[in-house]
């Protein structure tokens, strides 16, 4: 098995809290890099988070958090 349910909702989280502590954003490299895992993970968890309703804000390839950028 590739990694646990558990690692991934921990992984989820660790995302929502990184955008959060870097209100300009961060581009999907740099998450990537921080978390240890590949572009291709961060890609699947931004989808799986927006399908739960955290939306995500892309300008100039940083990611925000959609709340972030309405402040």
């Amino acid at each position: 098995m590739f990694g646990s349910k558990q690692a991934k909702m921990e992984r989820l989280e660790q995302i929502v809290a990184l955008l959060r502590a870097h209100p300009a954003g961060l581009t999907q490299a740099e998450i990537a890099r921080r978390l240890g895992v590949s572009e291709a993970t961060i890609m699947r968890d931004l989808w799986l988070l927006e399908q739960r309703g955290i939306l995500i804000a892309e300008a100039d390839r940083r990611l925000q958090l959609y709340e972030t950028v309405w402040q």
